[in-house]
């Protein structure tokens, strides 16, 4: 660890610094403004509501054996969030699809969870697309990054099974 905004990468005998910066640079992403937070406040959007209930649907589904119209099975909240973005892509559903992408984007891309699930405490950053682009996304994802990381090396340092690692990991090819 270098510092609060940066980090660093041993490889083999080398020290590779990571910063917010460069998570800026490979991105595009803001690295000011204002922060992400993480914490889930409960609160449930329209796009919450029809991703939950998409899920729901097809855990019904399954459950009495029937298949889905399209023969697709949804596993998962991320999955729904593609159906959804299929299904609403007029131009009278534009604002609602703007909604459930740039939340598809954030919980498919930049904020990653354990296989497919939706990072369900963003969704009030996608309910407002007007005000997207104030927040210091790069920073956000450098930060979660770095979480993940940290949590993946206290793991390796036991026996275990499996390890997972959640963050945008493409930033690590890239940037190394």
């Amino acid at each position: 660890m270098l510092g609060a905004a940066s980090w660093a990468f041993r490889l083999a005998d080398r020290l590779v610094p990571f910063f917010v910066f460069d998570v800026a640079l490979l991105t595009g992403l803001p690295a000011t403004g204002e922060m992400v937070s993480f914490k889930d406040d409960g609160t449930t959007t329209k796009i919450g509501e029809m991703v939950r209930k998409r899920v729901g649907e097809e855990l019904r589904r399954r459950k009495v054996g029937g298949r889905s119209r399209d023969n697709r099975v949804y596993k998962s909240s991320v999955a729904a969030m593609v159906y959804l973005l299929e299904r609403d892509a007029g131009e009278e559903q534009l604002e609602l699809w703007l909604k459930l992408y740039a939340w598809f984007v954030l919980s498919g891309l930049l904020f990653p969870r354990a296989v497919y699930k939706a990072a369900w405490e963003l969704q009030r950053y996608a309910n407002d697309v007007r005000r997207i682009g104030r927040y210091a996304w790069a920073e956000a994802v450098w930060r979660y990054m770095v979480q993940s990381l940290d949590d993946m090396q206290r793991r390796l340092a036991n026996p275990v099974s499996h390890v997972q690692f959640n963050g945008f990991c493409l930033l690590l090819q890239v940037g190394l």
